[in-house]
């Protein structure tokens, strides 16, 4: 029951107000209809001395329990605003990045990739391939130019998701070499592994940090129970199983504490 201890507290002092007129009237033989104009001054006056601090305290605690149910409203009706304005913001977060999965990733994903088959060939792990006849840097630039001419057309949604293969391990075949579809094929193994590896912020795709930021929003409420695990049924019931299972392979998403979490509800 709400305000139990107060109410008894209440109650409490209206006994102690009721046991004093009930002691004056048996210690004093007090009658009200036999007695004079002077002995009702001094009635009063008594009661008056002897009530007054009761009920001062009396209103003292109205006053308290009035101010205690204005403010737990006033938290109440904040709580709902609060959660109001998060969820339109967390919507509309999921709504603009669920919305980028199926769009074509951009060129400077496709670069950076080919910079990466650059940087391995020097290093000698493509050395046994004719990927670049030499180590001429205007050759190489014409190899990204033509591969530029005919960029490859991936969406997030494909490189998250290995094309549908989730369950299918990312791997690049050097034997048998096809020169014709090697080079392609090498920009598609490590685009795939953008979205696989732990690489700096930088780095990694625009909608893994877009993901990443929608996790810290959430983690922003980890203290507020309600709202904390409303933000993460919406994050896992906007959000494709085999998105989410791409997502878990990505260090930067699973690293979260919140996606986490989520995992474990979804479970």
């Amino acid at each position: 029951m709400k305000y139990i201890k107060e109410s008894l507290f209440v109650v409490f002092l209206l006994l102690i107000i009721g046991g004093v007129f009930l002691h004056f009237g048996r210690y004093f033989n007090y009658m009200p209809y036999d007695t004079t104009l002077d002995d009702w001054v001094k009635t009063a006056s008594y009661f008056n001395n002897v009530i007054t601090p009761f009920l001062v305290l009396l209103s003292i605690i109205l006053l308290y329990l009035t101010w205690r149910t204005t403010r737990a409203e006033l938290k109440s009706t904040n709580d709902s605003l609060e959660l109001d304005k998060v969820i339109k913001v967390i919507t509309v977060m999921l709504d603009t990045t669920n919305g980028q999965l199926n769009k074509e990733v951009p060129a400077s994903q496709v670069s950076q990739a080919f910079d990466k088959i650059v940087k391995e060939w020097q290093f000698g792990n493509y050395s046994h391939l004719p990927i670049f006849e030499k180590n001429d840097d205007e050759y190489i630039q014409n190899r990204k130019f033509i591969l530029f001419l005919e960029p490859p057309k991936y969406s997030h949604f494909d490189l998250l998701t290995n094309f549908g293969d989730i369950n299918v391990a990312n791997s690049l075949n050097t034997v048998p070499y096809e020169e014709d579809t090697f080079l392609n094929d090498a920009v598609k193994y490590h685009m795939i592994n953008a979205y696989q590896l732990n690489l700096p912020s930088e780095e990694l795709p625009s909608i893994i940090n877009r993901y990443v930021t929608i996790l810290e929003f959430i983690n922003k409420y980890k203290d507020d129970s309600l709202i904390k695990n409303i933000l993460i049924d919406l994050f896992i019931f906007s959000i494709d199983d085999i998105v989410i299972t791409g997502l878990s392979r990505c260090p930067a998403i699973k690293s979260q504490p919140i996606f986490i979490e989520a995992i474990k509800t979804r479970l």
